[in-house]
């Protein structure tokens, strides 16, 4: 499902206009460029029926859209926004409905940089692998 969900923002136009192909899972390389986006799948449960386990299953997916000003950061978020705004298939694995449930923003200033940060959530509805 990953794999399907990063493969699908790197080939939205809105999105790789801004971050090139830095759409990574879990973490980003240590000198990874700005801006950048890091997709984590915070929790995952399969669907089940009357009959048993469907072939679907529900899924919260946390996008970090990092930059080195709030406003590319917003940017960049909204770009995803635009992404997900309806179902999906990629890679074989559908992606029938997705829905932003929360957006935070946050500022990291550590030694080294000064990272702007736009966390958006979603609920994300797609068949197993």
């Amino acid at each position: 499902m990953e794999e399907a969900f990063i493969a699908h923002l790197l080939s939205t136009s809105a999105v790789s206009a801004l971050v090139g192909t830095r759409v990574y899972f879990s973490i980003a390389p240590q000198d990874a460029a700005l801006p950048r986006v890091i997709v984590h799948r915070i929790s995952g449960v399969p669907v089940y029926h009357t009959t048993g386990q469907a072939d679907l299953c529900e899924s919260r997916v946390q996008v970090d859209c990092w930059a080195t000003t709030g406003l590319a950061a917003l940017r960049v978020a909204r770009a995803v926004k635009f992404a997900c705004r309806q179902g999906f298939v990629k890679n074989g694995i559908d992606f029938p409905s997705i829905t932003q449930t929360v957006e935070r923003s946050s500022f990291s200033d550590d030694a080294t940089a000064r990272l702007h940060r736009v966390s958006l959530d979603f609920r994300v509805w797609h068949t197993q692998p």
